[in-house]
């Protein structure tokens, strides 16, 4: 298990993040917990646990996760890399989570979009 130091928009200093590789080399990246009551709450934690639009495996709270870019262009790119149409992604999937705001689980990235 490593640990190192990330930027995040949780705090300026970044925070301490738990990294381990399960089967099939799928990365688990967690938020540690804060070492002191200076700093500030991890964006990851949530209280709760959501589910990846993608592949609707569940995302613990403190996990790691991603969001679609705001760059329409980009936000296209991400789409079709994940398999949806972008037509697709402006419509809610299951009736209550539109595909381009909810939350992507790290399943769908490689070790090298974290370096």
């Amino acid at each position: 298990m490593d640990s190192m130091s990330r930027a995040t928009k949780s705090s300026i200093v970044g925070e301490m993040l738990r990294i381990t590789k399960g089967p099939g080399g799928k990365l688990r990246i967690f938020a540690c917990e804060p070492t002191d009551e200076s700093s500030l709450p991890s964006v990851y934690d949530r209280g709760q646990n959501s589910s990846c639009v993608v592949c609707h495996r569940t995302i613990e709270d403190r996990e790691m996760f991603l969001n679609f870019p705001d760059d329409l262009d980009r936000r296209r790119l991400w789409g079709n890399m994940l398999g949806f149409k972008y037509s697709d992604m402006l419509r809610l999937r299951d009736g209550s989570v539109m595909l381009s705001t909810g939350d992507i689980c790290t399943d769908h990235f490689s070790e090298e979009c974290f370096r």
